[in-house]
């Protein structure tokens, strides 16, 4: 088997993985980027902040036409809604930026390879790292002086009720509804679960929020927070604190969710739940035990102050490693 030899070879396209691989190409490194999905991106181009906040300007102008233009002396009528012209045009919005990626891939002469990254154990008297890139029942081997891991992260379900996709979903789910839910129940009351539950809330949905926490995004300022949920309930979206979901049956009815809340027990008829509950860092299928790379308790991979982890000549940057999962944050971290 041929070994392909690099100066950096990076694991993951995402906002971390695609500006470190660019970043270092400007640099004089010869680069090659292995990315599991055929486009490039991550999760934030493919399924999370681009194609949410598509969605969050074309539900927008959906609910304004609606509701704010008599005012101005704009009498419109015979509204209605398209959805799949609006999923359309969601996916177009990803593949121009997706594609984007690419392009600047081509201008900066990076080698880019799609499959499953698995780290090799260092051969004996060898300075240079491998990793296996498996495709379609092929394998190609790439050696690297230094390799970064930016593969970012995963949601997360819920310890006693799994994703079925279909009506346990989670965002990329969301995303991709083929109609509106009559009955939207988001479990999660952080960035994640708002945008998307304030998406199809202005689409028609009766969204209920439900959050354990005593305020919805937790991690902000109260004050803040306090000011968004008054928007979001005058927006006619329900928000119910200090609940936890304890389970989710199937009735003639339809779907029952129960609950636990401050107040004692309740009960809600749901057609999806949304489950926005956090997320993950993805390490599975890396290899990282070959190497010798242990996770912490959140799943993580520790690093030092220049992102180096334990092992020489391993990196790691963004949602794989502590602090928040933010895409600038990995992007940042991608150019050190």
């Amino acid at each position: 088997m041929s070994t392909q030899l690099y100066d950096l070879v990076v694991i993951g396209a995402g906002p971390g993985g695609y500006v470190a691989a660019i970043r270092a190409s400007q640099l004089g490194l010869s680069v090659a980027v292995v990315e599991r999905r055929k486009t490039l991106g991550g999760v934030c181009l493919n399924e999370g902040c681009i194609p949410s906040k598509a969605l969050l300007e074309s539900s927008d102008h959906f609910v304004r036409t609606q509701n704010d233009l008599v005012e101005h002396g704009i009498e419109v009528s015979g509204i209605s809604l398209n959805l799949s012209q609006m999923m359309k045009r969601k996916e177009a919005v990803v593949k121009r930026l997706t594609d984007g990626v690419a392009g600047l891939f081509k201008k900066n002469k990076i080698t880019s390879f799609s499959g499953q990254a698995c780290l090799l154990p260092l051969e004996e008297g060898s300075q240079c790292r491998k990793v296996a890139v498996s495709s379609g029942g092929n394998i190609t081997e790439l050696s690297a002086k230094a390799i970064l891991l930016a593969t970012g992260s995963e949601a997360v379900p819920l310890p006693h009720i799994e994703f079925d996709n279909k009506t346990i979903i989670n965002a990329r789910d969301a995303l991709a509804l083929k109609e509106v839910p009559q009955r939207l129940l988001v479990v999660g009351g952080g960035v994640i679960g708002l945008e998307l539950g304030s998406v199809w809330s202005r689409l028609g949905a009766v969204v209920t929020v439900v959050e354990m926490q005593g305020q919805v995004l937790p991690q902000t300022d109260k004050q803040a927070a306090q000011v968004l949920q008054r928007s979001l309930k005058k927006q006619g979206i329900e928000i119910v604190l200090n609940a936890r979901l304890d389970k989710v049956e199937s009735t003639n009815a339809g779907m029952v969710a129960s609950l636990t809340t401050a107040k004692g027990e309740l009960q809600l008829s749901c057609d999806k739940v949304l489950v926005a509950t956090g997320r993950r860092a993805q390490t599975a299928g890396l290899g990282l035990e070959q190497v010798g790379l242990q996770t912490n308790k959140l799943g993580q991979v520790e690093v030092d102050e220049n992102y180096q982890t334990a092992v020489p000549g391993i990196y790691a940057i963004g949602d794989l490693t502590p602090g928040p999962m933010l895409a600038h944050k990995a992007s940042e971290e991608g150019v050190v």
